[in-house]
């Protein structure tokens, strides 16, 4: 027979043993689905906790020079905390461990030219070790290792707090991405290596201080308006360029003057959207005591247009961009360069179309284009010096194909292949400049199989 309990005055139960010869009661089994369940993330007003992951195997061409064309890793793993402390404030921390966008310094081999050589670019300037472990791999936004887009400082991807001022007014201050374009996620790419570059361009996120106004209608599930205008450092893009500036730490501001921002988006019924925005400002600094070309105040200016339209079973993005890059004027004559701006523009397209297998599954495919001027500080010192075959006006041309599952909600399993067009691949340590092999055609294709959860 099962054990009795009594209850004593204090009214707590008390277990009273079995009689003797008497076996006691098995206690009862948990719930079946308890292990399966775990605990739930905290998800209420004052705090919500969101995971994302992201990983893939795959192939990358543009490393295979060195024997590291394919690759699995963690692109990020991110822990997300926000929530509102009081009514009018809101708080967000995004935390990601996984590191891997910023190029660094490297060595250089024999028969090859790398941008990022310090030997090389830094003869006038501080002594910068090389990295032996990544610094040949890590090297520009045409030979990477990275399977995230977005640039962080250290392991903090962003933070900010949000001041709701009325119903349509916010003020927000911290660390944060500048709403310029299409978020690389949001348009369809899954990894750094199927992603268009202009994604990644304009996946900046800094510090600075930004003003939302945004108003909605009844029944719309998407703003009809939004506008954003923000001051910010200015300085989360400046590699693109190839202002390596010495390998200083990116968070670090060298730009005295900072950088501005405003953008738009519209949306006149819920399944089409129209941005725009525009960037002004410059990024780097002139130090005169340390001149080089590879460290200057350089330009920093952008004008991004695009359009969405989404219905439940496709979708489709356009895009198009210009930038302004290059060293200041002040910057070029103190080097001995041509002091006029480096004009870069380019277009991408996306048609994605899903179908829902069930209530829980659903399988897709994707296409992108992409055509981009090959413009920028690099490709303009090598052709003005007649070095390694490089010359102005070459595009960039990439086609991109995904097929995706999404098995549960926030859990997709994809692949990608990616039919790259690098005109110059001898200008990002990818193909020899010397040798038996030099300027022989190297393909940068890649492709791979992706792992995304989302879990909020």
């Amino acid at each position: 027979m099962p054990p009795q309990a009594s209850v004593p005055a204090g009214g707590v139960p008390v277990a009273v043993e079995p009689v003797a010869g008497t076996k006691p009661a098995e206690p009862e089994p948990p719930p079946a689905q308890s292990d399966r369940r775990g605990f739930a993330l905290p998800d209420g007003d004052r705090l919500r906790v969101r995971l994302a992951f992201m990983a893939g195997y795959g192939q990358d061409l543009a490393n295979s020079s060195g024997g590291f064309e394919r690759q699995g890793r963690v692109g990020y793993a991110t822990i997300t905390i926000e929530g509102h402390p009081q009514q009018r404030w809101f708080y967000r921390l995004s935390i990601n461990p996984v590191d891997e966008t910023t190029p660094l310094p490297g060595c250089g081999e024999d028969g090859m030219f790398y941008p990022n050589n310090p030997q090389t670019l830094y003869n006038a300037g501080p002594n910068v070790r090389c990295e032996a472990k990544n610094g040949n791999r890590r090297v520009d936004a045409y030979r990477f290792l990275s399977w995230d887009v977005a640039g962080q400082q250290g392991p903090l991807r962003e933070a900010y707090v949000d001041f709701q001022a009325t119903s349509r007014l916010s003020l927000r201050m911290g660390r944060t991405f500048l709403p310029l374009g299409f978020d690389w996620e949001e348009a369809g790419s899954m990894t750094a290596k199927d992603a268009t570059r202009l994604q990644r361009i304009n996946s900046e996120a800094t510090f600075g201080v930004m003003l939302r106004y945004v108003r909605r209608s009844p029944g719309r599930a998407k703003p009809t308006l939004a506008m954003t205008a923000a001051a910010f450092l200015g300085e989360g893009n400046r590699w693109n360029d190839y202002n390596y500036f010495y390998f200083e730490d990116e968070s670090l501001d060298a730009n005295s003057y900072g950088s501005t921002m405003a953008s738009i988006t519209v949306s006149p019924v819920d399944a089409i959207e129209i941005r725009a925005g525009i960037k002004r400002g410059e990024s780097g600094s002139k130090v005169e005591r340390l001149p080089s070309y590879w460290a200057s105040k350089r330009h920093d200016d952008a004008l991004i247009v695009g359009a969405s339209y989404e219905n439940r079973y496709v979708r489709a993005f356009v895009e198009g961009a210009r930038y302004t890059w290059g060293p200041t004027a002040t910057s070029a004559h103190m080097v001995g360069v041509d002091p006029a701006p480096i004009k870069k523009s380019g277009w991408w397209t996306t048609i994605e179309g899903r179908y829902p297998v069930s209530r829980a599954v659903t399988v897709g495919a994707s296409w992108s284009r992409e055509e981009v001027d090959r413009a920028d500080a690099l490709v303009k010192y090598l052709a003005y010096n007649d070095l390694y075959r490089v010359t102005l006006g070459s595009s960039d041309r990439m086609t991109v194909v995904r097929m995706f599952t999404d098995v549960a909600p926030g859990v997709r399993i994809g692949f990608y292949k990616n039919v790259d067009s690098n005109p110059f691949p001898q200008a990002s340590g990818i193909a020899a400049i010397s040798g038996a092999r030099a300027y022989r055609p190297m393909s940068t294709d890649k492709w791979g199989v992706v792992l995304r959860v989302q879990v909020q």
